[in-house]
């Protein structure tokens, strides 16, 4: 799977692959009306929701409405959870979510990475996402932070659970984009 930004969709250059997944942070969505702008994109779309979120921003928009829209848009086809750290918190957010969203449980911290294998078998995810930049602040140690890496690469090998990671980043001047 490739996911791309809904903010590449502001460059009037780019050219949306028909295959790839929008990725859209609700963290950076300030209205339901913005998002539900955003989902008319005719891709399949990855929403991420901001759970615990200890950064800026931190989002508006609450769970229950993310799942209602979901209902509504029938292009979500992912949902990440930010910050999954409990089997039992994820399982009941899976519940609530529509059975035609796969849920994606996103690994930030050391307790998520300790709690990886509970949460594999609460949700039976098709994806795991790993934001490796906030695991590496959370664990401050670069041989722990390698280390947990690790962890998280063969408990979704062994699980056969597909593994999403940051592969580049892409800059642009928004003075002329």
């Amino acid at each position: 799977m490739i996911l791309v930004s809904n903010y590449l969709l502001l460059l009037k250059d780019f050219k949306l692959p028909k295959d790839a997944v929008v990725r859209v942070n609700l963290a950076h969505v300030d209205s339901v009306r913005g998002l539900n702008e955003i989902l008319e994109v005719g891709n399949d779309v990855f929403l991420d929701f901001p759970k615990d979120r200890r950064k800026p921003p931190t989002g508006v928009i609450p769970l229950s409405v993310a799942i209602e829209t979901m209902g509504i848009h029938s292009n979500v086809k992912y949902f990440a959870v930010s910050n999954t750290e409990d089997p039992n918190q994820i399982k009941t957010i899976r519940e609530c979510v529509p059975y035609r969203v796969s849920v994606v449980p996103k690994i930030e911290t050391i307790k998520g990475v300790l709690h990886l294998q509970g949460i594999i078998d609460a949700v039976n995810p098709a994806y795991i996402m790993l934001d490796s930049e906030d695991l590496f602040l959370d664990v401050g140690d670069v041989n722990i932070f390698k280390d947990m890496c690790s962890r998280v690469e063969e408990t979704c090998k062994s699980n056969d659970v597909g593994l999403l990671r940051l592969s580049g980043v892409i800059f642009c001047d928004t003075m002329h984009s």
